[in-house]
């Protein structure tokens, strides 16, 4: 959520402006299997890296704040309200998959350029690709907003400067996730979600029932002040819609 409305939002260095750009399918060369588990610590440090970095001024300082049941209020250089949520959904269990998906190209892309016109999609791992995308698949034990199945997918950038087999991994290693997500509101992904807070808004479930968003980095103790346990999470989130000034 930003404080503006824009044609198109990145988020980090990845596939946002999927989102809304007019991407032309020219073929795939990646791969749609499942990639090995591997440490959830290597997802974290790259996610970590993109929140750190992200330059956007409107964020949830707390979990509860991220809900779907908090209505955020900013207010408008004209005067009104601009109200929306920080997420769509937020949902636990396990990661059953993780998959590349496809890389975008563009011709024309100029530095100033929001939304890039001629983009096109081609294989994940295609030299010529200049975002990333892979899908996550995960069993659905609970959840909170949208209504959802017992299996949801959302998507995730992968940076083009890491090692994509070793952050897919990691993220297919967290073995109980939580993940607070956004749906995208138009063109190709329409519909679909991703995590929140430049991707930060995946984590996961201890043994315990206790709460980690290692992707915030030094901010995680903080959002997780007030909640930090799968048991206060669902009492927060069934709470009725709440509005909440920024």
């Amino acid at each position: 959520m930003s404080r503006t409305p824009r044609a198109a939002r990145r988020l980090a260095v990845a596939a946002a402006v999927l989102s809304v750009a007019g991407v032309t399918a020219c073929g795939s060369d990646g791969t749609d299997s499942d990639v090995a588990a591997g440490d959830p610590t290597d997802a974290y440090r790259v996610i970590a890296r993109l929140h750190e970095s992200s330059t956007d001024d409107l964020q949830p300082r707390n979990l509860a704040q991220a809900l779907p049941n908090r209505q955020v209020m900013v207010r408008t250089d004209g005067g009104g309200d601009l109200v929306n949520t920080f997420s769509d959904l937020v949902v636990t269990g396990p990661i059953t998959s993780v998959t590349p998906d496809e890389g975008i190209f563009y011709p024309n892309a100029t530095a100033k350029a929001d939304q890039e016109a001629g983009a096109k999609a081609v294989g994940f791992d295609n030299p010529d690709a200049q975002e990333r995308v892979a899908l996550v698949t995960m069993q659905v034990d609970w959840s909170a907003g949208d209504k959802v199945g017992p299996t949801l997918q959302f998507r995730i950038g992968v940076p083009l400067d890491i090692d994509a087999n070793e952050f897919l991994a990691g993220v297919r290693g967290i073995d109980d996730a939580v993940v607070l997500l956004k749906q995208f509101g138009d063109g190709r992904y329409e519909g679909d979600y991703y995590p929140i807070l430049d991707f930060a808004g995946l984590g996961s479930v201890g043994d315990d029932g206790g709460l980690a968003f290692e992707g915030l980095g030094e901010d995680e103790s903080t959002f997780l002040a007030e909640v930090s346990t799968l048991d206060e999470l669902k009492v927060e989130a069934s709470k009725p819609d709440t509005k909440v000034r920024f």
